[in-house]
């Protein structure tokens, strides 16, 4: 029975939420697995958060789901280019 399995993954900046002078967003995980056997086909997805941005006034802060604090260059080694397109909306 042969067997067959392919994930991708890619990082992708949520839409923000702005609240007042307040600006939230956040960078999630999207993951889609592709399964496929003799007889099965499946395919799952799944979304999960792994930074949160939120800017207010001039004070941008990243912190991970669990609270922690994370420096701007963390969140962009997750995925280049977030921080300045979380800007773009975040400075309109």
């Amino acid at each position: 029975m042969a067997r067959f399995r392919a994930e991708q993954m890619k990082f992708v900046l949520d839409s923000p939420v702005i609240v007042g002078e307040t600006v939230v967003a956040a960078v999630s995980r999207n993951t889609i697995s592709k399964n496929m056997s003799d007889r099965h086909i499946s395919v799952t997805g799944a979304k999960r958060p792994v930074a949160l941005l939120v800017k207010t006034d001039d004070l941008l802060i990243a912190f991970n789901p669990s609270g922690a604090s994370m420096t701007l260059d963390d969140v962009e080694r997750l995925c280049s280019g977030v921080i300045s397109q979380f800007e773009s909306v975040a400075d309109r």
